[in-house]
């Protein structure tokens, strides 16, 4: 797309010579016409109006990668369906159908990882989104009776309320599993404990995503019903908030599981692109710059901070004492060791072990957390930088096999 590599602007506008409709008084100053018709040319790079629209659009919904923002000017509204758009931002006073079909644009299922799409509104305009529903539901329900309407619309209400039941009785079953104290930290040893043989491996997989997949069904299905849940199925104001606790609740373990399974999203292949986004159509002021985390594993984490702050603040998720995040390091570092282990199996082999003897010693009681700390900060080091370890074979430190960029 020439210029315009992830950014494309669709809208009825054409770069014409009749576009231009004013001139500036000086001749040698462009004015804004001018330089609105020179941008939108640079944009369509030699192509027609309808082929560049075309090929944004394809981009958009079958290439999302190669285009990622799309902005739209009285366009789309209607039929246009690209399942991949999770954010939308609404900087237009819209109402009734056309803020209705808007905010579907978002609402379209992709991959089990989309559970809802985003909007931001800078026009405050949710406060319609109720009346442009109610409306839009009513005229495409002309000529049903009354009842009959009310009928379909608490019947998507009472299959969502069905889903939401059963999503939240099937996490207890799941996690009734789960030994006491059932803290944080019993909740990542019982998914994420390091496995002894591959099928255990695998199984451990299964019932992770069986929690992940259960945890966005009952996020997805309280959203759905919980504004109707007090007035037509007897629900009170207190249940409903306990269901909203659970679902925080949640969503907060499963954030903390994903964290120490090693299960979240490797945002480290998004960087150059987000960067770019970000320094094309982003301006502020300069930022003081607090801690540098970027996206580092959570073992080299550990080696460039003695300070447990950076450790902690990606895992704001886990609540309660530090036992919680403790198993999260210990998972990480743990797969760290597996993954090196067929570098030098007897060095990592003896690198298991203490972490082992380390993880027995914090269970038990025999180190404080930041004796723990200090403790599974040295081992990452031998296990990251083997090459500094003492006695660590020579014949391996020479060898890209030895080096901490394996």
């Amino acid at each position: 797309m020439s210029s315009f590599k992830r950014c494309a602007v669709v809208t009825s506008y054409e770069p014409t010579d009749a576009s231009v409709r004013t001139a500036a008084t000086d001749p040698d100053q462009e004015s804004e016409d001018e330089y609105k018709k020179r941008i939108y040319e640079r944009m369509l790079d030699g192509k027609s109006v309808k082929d560049f629209e075309d090929e944004a659009k394809r981009l958009f919904m079958d290439e999302p990668a190669r285009m990622k923002l799309l902005i739209v000017v009285d366009k789309l509204l209607t039929g246009f369906d690209a399942p991949s758009a999770t954010y939308l931002y609404i900087d237009k006073s819209m109402r009734d159908h056309d803020l209705f079909q808007a905010i579907c644009r978002v609402n379209r299922p992709d991959d089990p990882s989309k559970d809802y799409g985003y909007i931001v509104d800078y026009k405050d305009l949710f406060r319609s989104v109720q009346s442009a529903f109610v409306d839009y539901t009513s005229e495409a329900f002309d000529g049903f009776a009354p009842e009959d309407v009310e009928g379909l619309i608490k019947q998507r209400a009472l299959e969502a309320k069905a889903k939401m039941e059963g999503a939240r009785d099937s996490l207890r079953q799941l996690l009734s599993e789960v030994p006491d104290p059932r803290d944080d930290a019993a909740h990542i040893q019982f998914f994420c404990e390091p496995p002894a043989a591959e099928d255990e491996a695998d199984a451990d997989s299964r019932k992770r995503n069986t929690f992940y997949g259960l945890v966005s069904a009952l996020t997805r299905s309280f959203a759905d019903c919980s504004d109707r849940l007090v007035e037509d199925f007897a629900y009170t104001a207190r249940d409903v908030a306990q269901i909203r606790a659970d679902v925080h609740n949640y969503n907060q373990l499963k954030d903390a599981v994903m964290l120490a399974a090693q299960d979240w999203i490797d945002l480290r292949s998004y960087q150059e692109d987000m960067r770019f986004i970000l320094d094309t159509y982003v301006t502020a002021q300069d930022s003081t710059l607090i801690s540098k985390l970027d996206d580092t594993p959570l073992v080299e984490l550990l080696l460039n901070n003695t300070s447990t702050t950076p450790v902690d603040s990606i895992m704001n998720a886990v609540t309660g004492d530090g036992n919680a995040k403790a198993e999260i390091i210990d998972a990480n570092l743990t797969s760290e060791i597996i993954r090196k282990m067929p570098i030098n199996k007897a060095y990592y082999g003896r690198m298991s072990e203490l972490l082992k003897k380390i993880i027995d010693e914090r269970r038990l009681g025999a180190l404080s957390y930041a004796e723990y700390l200090r403790q599974v900060t040295e081992l990452a080091r031998r296990v990251h930088n083997p090459e500094e370890t003492e006695n660590y074979p020579e014949q391996i430190q020479d060898t890209q096999a030895g080096s901490s960029n394996v």
